[in-house]
Order: C-alpha cells, then sequence, then structure tokens
C-alpha cells in the first residue's frame, strides 16, 4: 500500500508497506544534477554526492561505513543527469539508524580540506580511468554534441581541470542552493509502516529548511551532427542517437516497446541480424534514455573498422523495415511479456521498488499503480511503434559517433557517405 506525507517543512515522504518484507530500503532523491552545476565547476554536484559520505560534524567517513558494515547493509548515492539520489538498504529494526546517518550526511557534512583533496584525486582518476572505456566516451561524446550547449549535454562526472579547481566553499553553497526541502522527495518500501517512517524521517530530516532558486529553462533541441574520433584501438566502437520522448510522454510505453524490438536483448531484430546473422559485431543493443526534458534512442555497438560502413547500414535497414513494415504479432506479443516480466520480476527488489517510488514522484508528481504500468504496456499497439520508427526517417534527425582506428581525415566521410543516401544528413553539423 502507498501512502504520502507532507512535513511542516515541506519535505514530502512517500511508503509502500510489503507484508512479510524484513527488509527496508529508504532513499532521498535530491532535484540537484549536473545540469546544476556553475559555469567552470562542471562535476561539482556529482562531487558534493561523493563529499557528503566523508565526514559530519559527528563522524568520519570510517564511522559512516563501519556503522553501516554493522548493520548487514549498505548505503549509497548516485548522480544521474536530472537528479542525485541517496539511499540505503537495511533490515527492518535497523531503519532508525539508517533515517539517522541519512539525515546526518544531508544536513552535517563539513566537507572538510583534507577530504576534499582526498577526493579530488579519486575523481580524477576515475577520469582518467575513463579514458579507456571508449563505449562510454563515444557515448558521453555523443549526449553533448545532439545537446549542444543545453546542460543536459554535460558530462556527469565533469572533466579533469573542473574538478581539480573544485573547493570547500563550492560545496558547501551547492547543498545550501539546491537542498532543500522543496528539491527532496523522501521514500521507503518493505517493512516500511508508513507512521513509523514518517516518525523517523521526520527526527531526521526536520531541520532542512529554504527553498531553491528556480532553474532558468531553455529548450533542449536535438542537433544532427556526426563525429569520429582517432583512437589507438582494435575496433570501432558506434553510437547512433534518434531523438525519442521524454521520461513523462504518454507515449513513452511505444517507445519502449520499439527499443525492446530494436535491441532490448539477444532475440532482437539488431543482435539477431548483426550478431547472429552477419557475425559483424562484438556487441549491439539499443536503449531509450529518457529525461525530464528530452529523450533519445541510442543504438551501441563494437564492430571492426573494415566492418563499419556495412554495419551502419544494416542498423539504418532494420529502422527503415520497422517503419516500412511495422512489427509482427509474435514479436509485439514477446515484447509485451518481457517488459511485463522484466518490471515484475524487478519488483521482488525493495531498492527496486524504493527507487520508483521515487522516480515516479520527481518525474510524474504522484505515484504510478503498478496495474496501471501493466494495462499500458499491455496496450502497446504495433501501429505506434511503426509510427516512431517511421519518424525517424521523416524528420531526418540522426547523430553518429565514432571511436575508431581509422588515421585518415576520413572518418566522417565515411558515415556520410554511408548514412546520407537513406535520407539522413541533409543539414549536417559536421564534428571535429
Amino acid at each position: 500500500m502507498l501512502r504520502s506525507t507532507v512535513l511542516e517543512n515541506g519535505l514530502r515522504i512517500v511508503t509502500e508497506e510489503i507484508p512479510g518484507a524484513r527488509s527496508t530500503a529508504i532513499g532521498v532523491l535530491v532535484d540537484a544534477s549536473p545540469q546544476d552545476d556553475p559555469a567552470g565547476k562542471e562535476g561539482l554536484a556529482h562531487f558534493v554526492e561523493h563529499g557528503l559520505f566523508q565526514g559530519t560534524t559527528s563522524r568520519d567517513a570510517q564511522a559512516i561505513s563501519a556503522m553501516i558494515d554493522e548493520a548487514g547493509g549498505q548505503m549509497t548515492a548516485f548522480t544521474s543527469r536530472d537528479y542525485t539520489c541517496y539511499y540505503a538498504h537495511i533490515m527492518d529494526d535497523y531503519s532508525t539508524f539508517a533515517w539517522e546517518l541519512l539525515g546526518d550526511i544531508l544536513l552535517n557534512s563539513t566537507f572538510d580540506e583534507a577530504s576534499i583533496a582526498r577526493e579530488r584525486d579519486v575523481v580524477v582518476q576515475e577520469l582518467s580511468l575513463q579514458e579507456d572505456d571508449y563505449s562510454g566516451q563515444i557515448h558521453d561524446i555523443v549526449k553533448n554534441k545532439i545537446w549542444n550547449g543545453h546542460p543536459l549535454g554535460r558530462e556527469i562526472a565533469g572533466n579533469i581541470a573542473s574538478v581539480q579547481s573544485l573547493t570547500r566553499d563550492d560545496c558547501l553553497n551547492f547543498v545550501r542552493q539546491h537542498y532543500t526541502p522543496d528539491r527532496l522527495i523522501v521514500a521507503a518500501a518493505g517493512a516500511a509502516q508508513h507512521e513509523r517512517m514518517v516518525e523517523q524521517a521526520s527526527d531526521a530530516l526536520w531541520r532542512l529548511t529554504g527553498t531553491a532558486t528556480p532553474r532558468k529553462q531553455s529548450n533542449c533541441d536535438f542537433t544532427t551532427v556526426t563525429h569520429y574520433e582517432h583512437r589507438d584501438v582494435a575496433r570501432a566502437y558506434f553510437n547512433i542517437a534518434i531523438p525519442s520522448l521524454c521520461y513523462a510522454d504518454p507515449h513513452r510505453y511505444a517507445t519502449h516497446g520499439l527499443n525492446v524490438i530494436l535491441g532490448g536483448g539477444m532475440s532482437s531484430r539488431l543482435y539477431s541480424q548483426l550478431r547472429e546473422s552477419m557475425g559483424a559485431v562484438y556487441y549491439v543493443h539499443s536503449q531509450y534514455y529518457a529525461y525530464r526534458d528530452a529523450g533519445i534512442m541510442m543504438i551501441e555497438g563494437a564492430t571492426s573498422d573494415e566492418n563499419l560502413e556495412r554495419v551502419l547500414q544494416a542498423i539504418v535497414l532494420e529502422l527503415d523495415q520497422l517503419a516500412q513494415d511495422g512489427v509482427t504479432d509474435d514479436e509485439l506479443w514477446r515484447t509485451r511479456k518481457q517488459m511485463k516480466g522484466q518490471h515484475l520480476l524487478a519488483g521482488d527488489s525493495m531498492s527496486t521498488r524504493m527507487s520508483r517510488i521515487l522516480t515516479q514522484n520527481f518525474y510524474f508528481g504522484d505515484f504510478v499503480p503498478e496495474q496501471e504500468i501493466l494495462d499500458a504496456i499491455d496496450g502497446i499497439d504495433g501501429a505506434a511503434i511503426q509510427q516512431q520508427a517511421a519518424a525517424v526517417f521523416e524528420s531526418g534527425n540522426i547523430a553518429v559517433g565514432v571511436v575508431g582506428p581509422d588515421t585518415s581525415a576520413n572518418g566522417q566521410t565515411r558515415i556520410l557517405d554511408t548514412l546520407h543516401p537513406a535520407g539522413f544528413f541533409s543539414q549536417l553539423a559536421v564534428g571535429s
């Protein structure tokens, strides 16, 4: 049963009590993200997330870690392009302790100079390691270029220069400006009796006050672009992005269906054709990335450089076949079954249930009943999936990025020559 309460300071707490559950997952979603990073301070939101675990006025970093370990649970956090989330999963009799610890790090973190210096080194090492993650590199490059100039396109962790410039005052000011009750959503799922959760969360977070400054809104338009980046690698890592729907769009279920059929599993069209039939890729998959202000479908994979054009052509052909011929009844049936099965299986996790509460309240302003989601999946229409595939060709909007071994100046030209005949790149901003 889902219940919601708003505290006197404006903080909203939503719970889902699961009969028979022995554990509780609790979480705090903060409407603060890389989109809030000041110019020249890219990576600050992510850095603050790191810094909150480095010590408070009453606990150092080691004490925070030890307390969670003693409870046999876990506490962690992550920063996304839309928000930051802190959460814990503990046995039900440790929930008071977990709330107190979450409240302590959110309200009393000191960001002392020694921990700031240490975390700068940690994040810089993370960024350095990413230089060998070529798939992740081209993923971030494409997002940056398609949302040219919009904060949604920023890299979550920033860059080495910006991270090295971050200071204690930057962290304290960011928390003061953005970690306010109107920017927070609190949730609990599992052995989460509502009145008990409200009391414990209130005791931990009642001192949280203030109001955040409204964000400046800007259009998040899709920029058509191609980008080939030479690296000393043995294969070509490719990323194709097409514009799609934002998270709360009412037609989003058809987009999820398109993703499943196109590249969402081992029975998908792209995997069957490119991996099994052609043997032309090391891996390939598609993913629907939905955010508050925009959405994209990405097709990602790796192939030998000599197979690059052949693979790009095959991907466009699969999209074209979906646009022209639609989906089969069998594909539609399997897609619905797969989506419902994944949703229901994930619901066995208390952490997943808690996370759903947070994200649904963030994007929709309310929680979405499970039966409503299952009914929407059953209502996915083949014609709607076909229409979304056709829209790719009608708009001509597409972005292609490649990290590969081609040392010539022809990398961009190869992409253009391959996809221009399909109607793409008629008005192109060529990447550098």
